[in-house]
């Protein structure tokens, strides 16, 4: 009994050393990370007297984070591995106001190729705030992805780009990006664009633009970032250009073919009807319809799957017609030069723009014009009786090409009826080096090649004028 009492004493006297022990160790023992532990644990204990409290209080977490917002039906997904956001964050989403969009395009536009056209464009606001509503920002070196799903990402006719609109101060250095993720960081971080998303850049500031590499599955789009502030979502396409052949009808699907577009058509614009033109015959397919040859470059703006695509139209013939030349030369203006870039051919085929191409070109009434035949040749054919060009104001003629090109003209009765590349010199076939003008009849009255009117003016600094018949002076009167 008495061993007995001897052992109880002994255990209350080792509970009280324990109780004292508690009050006495130091906290930095208990504050430790016990081996095994997570890292996200640490244990704090306050003395109190005899009977002090102990609490334990966790860090704060990072989980993985992936959150998505739709925005006018485009999906916009955030996504980022654990450590780089803190439990409760929240994306934010919205697309920016016109103004605002206008000034990131112009950053856009200093970093997209030149060869692209734009179809299609949208730019966004992208935050990702804490639970407090404060805006936080990967830490250094972390990556996150961004993504955004619409149906353009599947389109095959365009090309996807993702772009990262940064705001830099003016050395050069971001001033809307920095990175950390605690409370007193994030009042500093602003979303690249001062004080909202709408407001201008600051004077002391520019915007540039980060093309992204992007990687496409189906109708979504994701790019790996490191930040966070604004992003242009871009569809482009290159530059498209379609030969067009002279006094033809092509399917618009052989056309579509050759600039590797696919899709519906719904519309189809172009540049001067009165040159070539589209509509669908009775079929209902697009037809696209050359009415006379041309020298200008022209366009066709086509519709498809709602896009807008821009093709680049030219002709394929060497000449061009006496009615071309002719609108060239009535939209001069006063002064001007008109430089001819093929040669120009009268074709029965090809209606003028006043009606009939075999008409006589001329200088209007109160006109000043040069016109350069820049190595190039003025033939005309028609059965009407009239010199190749009527002056009715002033008019300058020159060749300004110094490597000129030789050539042979036939002649049937002392009037040029055709130019080749070859020949023999005979009474019928001469020889002439750089441009020219040929095949003037203007049998009944002066002025074969040029027909000068009484007050006006005619310069001949260059050129030749040969092959052209008249009552009087047939090269000019």
């Amino acid at each position: 009994m008495k061993k007995w009492k001897q052992t109880m004493k002994r255990i209350a006297a080792f509970g009280l050393t324990a109780v004292l022990l508690v009050n006495t160790v130091p906290l930095e023992v208990f504050a430790a990370d016990p081996a095994g532990a997570g890292d996200d644990v640490s244990i704090e204990a306050e003395a109190t007297g005899a009977g002090g409290d102990v609490s334990i209080e966790a860090e704060a977490s990072y989980p993985a984070f992936v959150q998505s917002e739709t925005v006018d039906g485009v999906k916009i997904t955030i996504g980022a591995e654990e450590g780089v956001f803190p439990e409760g964050a929240v994306l934010s989403a919205k697309k920016v106001t016109k103004t605002r969009e206008e000034e990131t395009l112009e950053a856009v536009e200093e970093e997209r190729p030149g060869e692209q056209n734009v179809a299609a464009s949208y730019t966004y606001d992208i935050k990702v705030l804490d639970k407090d509503g404060n805006e936080v920002q990967p830490a250094d070196e972390s990556k996150v992805k961004v993504s955004f799903k619409l149906e353009e990402v599947s389109d095959s006719n365009l090309e996807t780009n993702i772009y990262h609109i940064k705001e830099v101060d003016s050395e050069g250095a971001a001033s809307g990006e920095k990175s950390g993720n605690d409370k007193a960081d994030s009042e500093e971080i602003s979303d690249g664009s001062g004080a909202d998303s709408d407001s201008k850049v600051s004077e002391n500031t520019e915007l540039i633009a980060e093309k992204l590499t992007v990687e496409t599955e189906g109708d979504t789009a994701t790019a790996e970032t490191d930040g966070f502030s604004l992003y242009t979502v871009e569809f482009s396409y290159n530059d498209l250009q379609y030969v067009m052949p002279g006094d033809s009808e092509v399917a618009l699907s052989e056309i579509l073919n050759k600039v590797s577009l696919t899709g519906e058509v719904t519309n189809v614009e172009v540049s001067s009807p009165e040159l070539f033109s589209a509509g669908k015959n009775d079929s209902g397919e697009w037809i696209v319809t050359a009415r006379r040859a041309f020298s200008s470059e022209e366009w066709m703006k086509i519709t498809i799957n709602g896009k807008e695509y821009r093709i680049t139209v030219t002709d394929d013939s060497d000449t061009m017609s006496f009615a071309d030349l002719q609108a060239q030369i009535n939209g001069a203006a006063n002064g001007d030069t008109v430089k001819l870039e093929k040669d120009v051919n009268w074709k029965e085929s090809h209606p003028g723009a006043s009606g009939d191409d075999s008409n006589p070109l001329e200088i209007p009434s109160g006109k000043t014009v040069t016109l350069d035949l820049n190595d190039h040749y003025i033939l005309y054919k028609g059965n009407t009786a009239s010199p190749v060009i009527t002056v009715n104001g002033t008019l300058t003629l020159k060749d300004s090409k110094t490597d000129k090109t030789k050539r042979y003209i036939t002649l049937a009765d002392g009037r040029a009826t055709g130019v080749s590349d070859s020949g023999t010199l005979s009474d019928t076939c001469i020889e002439v080096t750089g441009g020219f003008i040929a095949g003037g009849n203007n049998v009944s009255q002066n002025g074969g090649g040029v027909y000068v009117k009484d007050s006006c003016m005619f310069t001949m600094e260059g050129g030749t004028i040969v092959g052209c018949k008249a009552g009087y002076g047939g090269g000019v009167n």
